[in-house]
């Protein structure tokens, strides 16, 4: 049963990741450029490090928490998709 919600959670944030890049093919530029610059900076990787999910989560919180979001939160995407259907 766990490994289901696991599955469905991962399922769930993938197909997130796709539709962020597909709203704004900027945000699929930022999060390559973040992830290549923390990868020179050795930020990123194996052992104490940040992986490239974590970073990518980070960068997409960054967005949604400015005063002017470029990034509506996931509840405001919740119900704009309630409002279209």
């Amino acid at each position: 049963m766990m490994c289901c919600v696991w599955c469905s959670l991962a399922q769930r944030n993938t197909e997130l990741f796709k539709f962020l890049t597909v709203f704004d093919v900027r945000i699929r530029h930022l999060l390559f450029f973040t992830r290549y610059w923390a990868k020179l900076r050795r930020l990123c990787g194996s052992g104490v490090r940040l992986t490239s999910y974590a970073l990518s989560l980070l960068v997409i919180c960054y967005l949604q928490s400015l005063s002017d979001p470029f990034l509506p939160s996931i509840d405001r995407m919740s119900q704009l998709a309630g409002a279209c259907s």
